[in-house]
């Protein structure tokens, strides 16, 4: 198998643009608030501001459920 590099395209607003997102992450979805620095993955159902930060600041907490393209004030993505 040859060796590749992925990238993973994080969704990115300050908490102010997640409260205000039309839709929630999709199951899987990465979403990072600049604001609080907090890191978290959609379950396709729940809003961004009621998840449970993965990691938030330097403390990196584990259960890592994966991503897309997303402009949250639009409400907008698209898979890759």
């Amino acid at each position: 198998m040859a060796d590749e590099t992925k990238i993973i395209q994080v969704n990115k607003g300050t908490t102010d643009q997640w409260a205000n997102a039309v839709r929630p992450l999709k199951s899987g979805e990465f979403g990072y608030d600049i604001t609080n620095k907090e890191v978290k993955v959609g379950d396709g159902a729940t809003s961004f501001p009621n998840l449970k930060a993965l990691v938030t600041g330097d403390n990196i907490l584990v259960n890592l459920p994966f991503a897309s393209d997303v402009d949250i004030a639009a409400g907008t993505a698209t898979d890759k």
